[in-house]
């Protein structure tokens, strides 16, 4: 019992601190107009801030009925799509943004999301998704890792550069 509350606590953290700091930088975004704060933000704002959560909801909202279920893991998948495809835009535009294999990348990357969103859909459906069964929920989690993991290879590069740079 005393880890599920911590479990949950931990969720709750996550969520709320993921809604903060997506909704400061989609504030910031407004103010400077630039399209990497609006993609990491909604990135935040998606993924963390309303994905997270509702997938959780999907998964154990069994009172809840099926198709509340269905709803909040077609949305929680959603979620996942736009925010991978902001973490793939914001490494994009700030990291290599003359690079246009880097942009087809992130095209590849959303069409990908869309793929796997619309797998889901088909077979096996948004009800196994909310106990996280399917290929399609499998693809995207992948899909996600991949574009996180590249936005940290990113960004220690470029941490490193700076720290030679500054040497």
């Amino acid at each position: 019992m005393g880890l599920e509350i911590l479990a949950a606590l931990g969720g709750v953290a996550f969520a709320l601190a993921s809604l903060v700091v997506g909704a400061r930088l989609l504030a910031l975004s407004r103010r400077t107009g630039e399209l990497p704060e609006f993609a990491v933000g909604l990135a935040f704002f998606l993924m963390g801030g309303i994905g997270y959560p509702l997938q959780a909801a999907a998964r154990g909202a069994e009172p809840l009925g099926t198709m509340a279920r269905i709803t909040l893991a077609a949305v929680a998948m959603g979620c996942m799509v736009f925010g991978t495809v902001g973490i793939g835009l914001f490494n994009w535009r700030v990291f290599r943004p003359e690079r246009a294999a880097v942009r087809h990348a992130v095209l590849a990357l959303a069409a990908a999301g869309i793929v796997c969103f619309l797998w889901q859909a088909a077979d096996p459906g948004f009800l196994a998704a909310a106990s996280g069964r399917g290929a399609g929920v499998a693809g995207l989690e992948a899909l996600a890792a991949v574009s996180l993991a590249w936005a940290a290879l990113e960004s220690t590069t470029y941490a490193r550069h700076l720290r030679r740079r500054q040497s």
